[in-house]
């Protein structure tokens, strides 16, 4: 037992000593019990708990301790990662808010350049009337191999028959 062991057993066994004492002295002396009683039931009532303190092995009770400071140093290593972490969504969050601004600033463009070549259409659409078709193009085509035609055959007439 060490010596704060021995130290402590003394105490509780001269507060035991004591909590006799005043019981003999509230016998010897009625009149002093109701100012003596409460502190003495007090005092009776705490020899168990430092009796049972005492009894406790200390070993386990380190044990124990250290379990619990090493579970603290863990949780304090845990905090300092979620702080970094939270920190770290911090600047991602304000990344996101940047490229969503940005993304704004495109579709804003975007819609812009589509009301143009919605315009732009729109002339082109106007405008087709003036052009020919494929079709056109393919009748013209024939009209003027027809043309053509009948102008060779003009011209090998008069070169032959004529002169």
């Amino acid at each position: 037992m060490s010596n704060a062991a021995e130290e402590m057993t003394q105490c509780i066994n001269a507060l035991t000593e004591l909590v006799s004492a005043l019981h003999r002295l509230m016998d010897n002396y009625p009149e002093l019990r109701e100012y003596l009683l409460p502190a003495t039931l007090r005092l009776s009532e705490t020899i168990p708990c430092v009796s049972f303190f005492l009894s406790m092995d200390m070993g386990e009770v380190e044990r124990r301790l250290s379990a619990l400071e090493t579970d603290v140093a863990q949780l304090m290593i845990d905090v300092a990662q979620l702080k970094i972490d939270v920190a770290q969504l911090k600047i991602d969050v304000a990344q996101l808010k940047i490229d969503v601004a940005q993304l704004k600033i495109d579709i804003a463009q975007l819609k812009a350049e589509m009301v143009e070549v919605k315009v732009a259409i729109a002339r082109i659409e106007g405008r087709l009337d003036t052009f020919a078709t494929k079709d056109d193009l393919h009748k013209q085509t024939w009209r003027i191999y027809g043309a053509m035609t009948v102008l060779v055959a003009g011209v090998y007439f008069i070169a032959r028959y004529v002169h």
